[in-house]
């Protein structure tokens, strides 16, 4: 039940699309990318990946242009990296521990993909041990992040059904964290969003 939960969540959260190859896209991002540019890598590399949950043979090339990407501090590259190692790209890839080392980078670097996911991670216990505290913490970040009505909805089944598992204490102790790391993450957000690597890719994206 609570791992049909978390998926359905995940489902909702991905924005579904297909996979595309090099001569699908933009010739100017691609130039781009191959230039240097870690906002046009981005877009190449999740391109390639495609749909989530899908396994694609272009996993490693999507791999390699995130990674690119990531390098330069692209805080939604270094998300979608992580969300490979997770389960999106092809089984061989699928690594928990870099899936919950990446989410970490992600979320200290302000990406809105990683709190909901760290969620699932830690209340699962993929590439770590099984933690309530934490899960209830960072699905709380998700929800006040959160700029979806739907996938708010969502993200509160999953903390209900955390908070089911939670005593009275380990309750009192994921409000504190959850509220330190928002401060924290907040800021981090803010400043993403602020970055030109972030603005370089909205413009991409409306190409």
């Amino acid at each position: 039940m609570l791992r049909t939960l978390f998926t359905t969540l995940l489902i909702f959260i991905s924005a579904p699309c297909f996979s595309y190859s090099l001569n699908d896209m933009n010739p100017k991002v691609v130039s781009a990318a191959k230039r240097g540019d870690a906002a046009a890598q981005f877009y190449v590399g999740s391109k390639l990946i495609g749909h989530y949950l899908v396994e694609r043979e272009n996993t490693d090339e999507a791999l390699d242009w995130l990674k690119k990407s990531h390098a330069q501090g692209h805080a939604e590259a270094t998300a979608k990296i992580a969300i490979i190692y997770k389960a999106h790209g092809k089984k061989s890839a699928i690594d928990p521990v870099k899936a919950l080392k990446y989410l970490h980078l992600a979320e200290e670097r302000g990406a809105e993909r990683a709190p909901s996911r760290l969620a699932e991670m830690y209340f699962l216990g993929k590439g770590t041990i099984q933690d309530s505290v934490e899960a209830y913490a960072w699905i709380s970040v998700g929800i006040a992040i959160s700029n979806s009505e739907k996938m708010t909805k969502q993200m509160r089944k999953g903390k209900e059904q955390i908070e089911n598992t939670m005593s009275e204490r380990e309750l009192i102790k994921g409000k504190k964290t959850a509220n330190k790391y928002f401060s924290k993450f907040q800021k981090a957000n803010e400043k993403w969003k602020n970055s030109k690597l972030y603005l370089d890719t909205v413009a991409y994206y409306k190409l």
